[in-house]
């Protein structure tokens, strides 16, 4: 008789019955029996529970024109061929009717008789209970994975890989050390405002290969068709992007079925370390929903950016550069704004940037260069405002997950409560602990403003210390007396009589700046 030989290596079994060995028994079979092979179903990683009908190989064999005529339909055992009894019966029925059979020859299975279809069918029943109890005991084990947080096998979000589970049994995920920065990148682009169909534009011009390639070649299997020929790269797309983007794996957090796995307390189970810091992910968010971070225009790279005003109408002083190739020539200078804005007629003229930062650096150090630099020091108090955030974003989701019926029936209106009682116990307990403030503490730094700023580099720096001094330079049109000509007694030798620049510091430097002069008159 012609045989088609039938080979089927299920993703749920225990068994490890490789297509090899089911081919040579199938052939020793046929052979010991005066059969001829004619042709092989070859099915890898397709569930027992999937008609024969809807297989890639097998399916192809029971239409109406199969790749050759056949008689037999063989497998290994039963379950090779089908776990379910009603699809098995189906297989019987429809190949009698077309005068075939089928044989599994580990089990001594022939319908081709009465009895042997009656054992046939007494075996698919027993072949479909045990796939019923190693799919439910393969949920149980996918279920508690997910409550240990534990990798169960599957996909791998991008970012990460899986590795063995220091901490004992199992897999566990770590980060991808070739895939992290670029997630990373990627957020921070998306963050800053660009679209991700144009970061994926990037990507595919890049040739970083897409999470599902890279998944196939960090796990060294190539994607083919059907055929056997190998599929081309998958490219990035706005919806690959995106989808990637919007999952809490970013943060370490599981998903199931379109919501968080939550622990029995309620809180979303931790499986992994987080890709991203929580306050990007709220940010890239926002960036994906349209709502675009607010952008401020930086400083210059001026000195007194924002320090600087004019003593005449009070406006800021706005630095200015300019450069004239034809002269070989650059210009810096500050401008009063009062000039350009509407109702003001500011007639004070643009101070040469140079000048103007050597008389304010000047006066400055003059005034305060020999005092000590107190730097402020945070003492963090207890706040447990962030903690209770968390648990009440907790407690919303999981009420927002009941409304959508994720917890229906009598099971999961037990989880729902179970959860819900943990979480209100723990916002209680919260509630419950004291609030105290941070404070700032002045501390000595052991340095003098001088020496501080002689050790400072470049005009950013500088620029961040006199703000952080608390300074504001007033520039008139015309120059003033300083304290050098008002209170020569006190004045540092040399300093400057009259000046265009006034500054103005901070009440508790003047004290020390009074201080100090009063014990070098002393």
């Amino acid at each position: 008789m012609r045989v088609l030989g039938v080979i089927r290596l299920s993703r749920e079994t225990d068994e490890t019955t490789s297509p090899e060995r089911q081919r040579d028994g199938l052939s020793a079979w046929a052979t010991a029996h005066g059969h001829t092979i004619v042709g092989w179903a070859e099915d890898l990683d397709v569930s027992g529970a999937v008609p024969p009908w809807e297989r890639p190989e097998l399916g192809r064999w029971l239409g109406d024109s199969p790749p050759a005529p056949f008689d037999v339909i063989a497998g290994w055992k039963i379950d090779r061929i089908s776990r379910s009894l009603l699809h098995f019966v189906q297989l019987i029925d429809w190949a009698r009717e077309r005068g075939k059979h089928v044989a599994a020859y580990m089990d001594s299975v022939d319908t081709s008789t009465d009895a042997g279809e009656l054992v046939a069918k007494v075996l698919a029943i027993f072949a479909e209970f045990e796939r019923k109890t190693i799919a439910a005991r393969s949920a149980d084990s996918r279920r508690k994975a997910r409550q240990d947080g534990t990798w169960h096998g599957g996909s791998v979000a991008y970012g990460y890989r899986p590795v063995k589970n220091p901490a004992g049994k199992g897999w566990t995920l770590a980060h991808d050390a070739e895939t992290l920065p670029i997630l990373r990148a990627i957020v921070a682009d998306v963050i800053d405002g660009k679209s991700t169909a144009s970061i994926a534009r990037g990507l595919n011009a890049r040739g970083v290969l897409s999470p599902r390639d890279h998944a196939a070649a960090r796990d060294g299997k190539t994607r083919v068709h059907k055929d056997g020929t190998a599929r081309k790269p998958q490219a990035w797309t706005d919806t690959t992007l995106r989808r990637m983007l919007v999952s809490r794996a970013l943060l370490g957090q599981l998903e199931h079925r379109g919501r968080v796995v939550r622990d029995n307390g309620g809180l979303p189970v931790q499986r992994a370390e987080p890709l991203i810091p929580e306050a990007d992910w709220t940010a890239l968010q926002h960036a994906l929903d349209g709502k675009r971070r607010p952008k401020y225009r930086a400083a210059p790279a001026a000195l007194l950016s924002g320090l600087a005003f004019c003593g005449e109408d009070g406006s800021p002083l706005h630095f200015h550069w300019m450069v004239k190739p034809e002269r070989n020539q650059e210009y810096r200078y500050y401008r009063c704004s009062g000039r350009t804005r509407q109702g003001l007629k500011c007639e004070a003229k643009a101070p040469r940037a140079e000048a103007l930062e050597a008389d304010t650096v000047g006066a400055f150090l003059s005034l305060v260069g020999d005092l000590e630099v107190m730097e402020r020091r945070l003492v963090p108090g207890e706040d447990h405002t962030a903690e209770l955030a968390r648990v009440d974003q907790a407690l919303t989701e999981l009420r927002d997950d009941r409304a959508a019926g994720l917890y229906s029936g009598d099971r999961g209106t037990a989880e729902y409560r179970a959860m819900y009682l943990s979480l209100e116990g723990k916002r209680a307990a919260l509630a419950e602990l004291p609030n105290v403030p941070d404070r700032w503490d002045m501390v000595p730094t052991g340095r003098t403003f001088r020496e501080t700023w002689d050790a400072l580099a470049g005009p950013e720096e500088r620029r961040a210390f006199l703000l952080a001094s608390g300074l504001r330079v007033k520039v008139y049109a015309d120059p003033r007396p300083t304290l050098a000509a008002m209170m020569p007694e006190l004045a540092p030798e040399g300093a400057p009589l009259e000046t265009r620049v006034s500054l103005e510091i901070p009440a508790d430097l003047q004290r020390r700046v009074l201080e100090h002069a009063a014990k070098l008159a002393a």
